[in-house]
């Protein structure tokens, strides 16, 4: 199939757990690629592409009150486009912080943002996001290392470990028959303590 419909355009790498990895040089053969393995109905799971990936920053020190559409503009001014911007908050207590998330459309020129202090006459400091240490859990296959907007796995209930989306599972309330997905064992598939999410 491979062969058929890139050749000479795509690389492959045995994984652990019988799997492998495709790899396109070409962005109009990964869509292919996903075309013709969703025709198959191949389980798989895959990645945003790069050149689709937005080019997320931090601004720092702007009061939560700021509206964000005027944030929003203020950033375009200076040359770049926002696709996405929301206001982080507090996890324990919910209270906005003075901490802006941006997506910014990918660009030979996305760096500069970094040069801005001044923004809506607010001294601010604009970095990189910190990496995020944790590694992604599907919620759709619960395995690890994609996320359920990619994945086009068999779904598995994150509480009986069964064939059928959680929001489908009919147990509707907390019990003790739950079973996780990944290693068989009688709690939950986002259990920290398992032993596959600890590997």
């Amino acid at each position: 199939m491979l062969n058929a419909i890139a050749p000479d355009k795509y690389l492959v790498k045995t994984l652990s757990n019988e799997q492998v990895r495709v790899q396109p040089t070409e962005s109009s053969i990964y869509t292919s690629i996903i075309k013709a393995l969703m025709e198959k109905n191949t389980e798989f799971h895959t990645y945003k592409p790069r050149q689709d990936r937005s080019f997320r920053v931090v601004v720092r020190n702007l009061h939560p009150s700021t509206d964000l559409h005027d944030i929003k503009q203020a950033i375009m001014e200076k040359g770049h486009e926002v696709k996405n911007i929301w206001n982080a908050k507090q996890r324990s207590r919910n209270r906005p912080l003075p901490l802006h998330f941006l997506d910014i459309k990918p660009h030979p020129t996305n760096k500069e943002i970094y040069h801005i202090t001044t923004l809506l006459h607010t001294m601010v400091t604009v970095e990189a996001p910190h990496a995020k240490r944790a590694i992604p859990q599907c919620m759709r296959c619960q395995k690890y290392g994609h996320t359920k907007n990619y994945c086009r796995n068999s779904p598995k209930c994150v509480k009986c470990a069964e064939q059928h989306l959680t929001s489908d599972c009919p147990r509707k309330f907390q019990d003790t028959a739950v079973k996780c997905a990944n290693c068989g064992d009688q709690y939950p598939a986002n259990y920290r303590g398992c032993m596959i999410h600890k590997k």
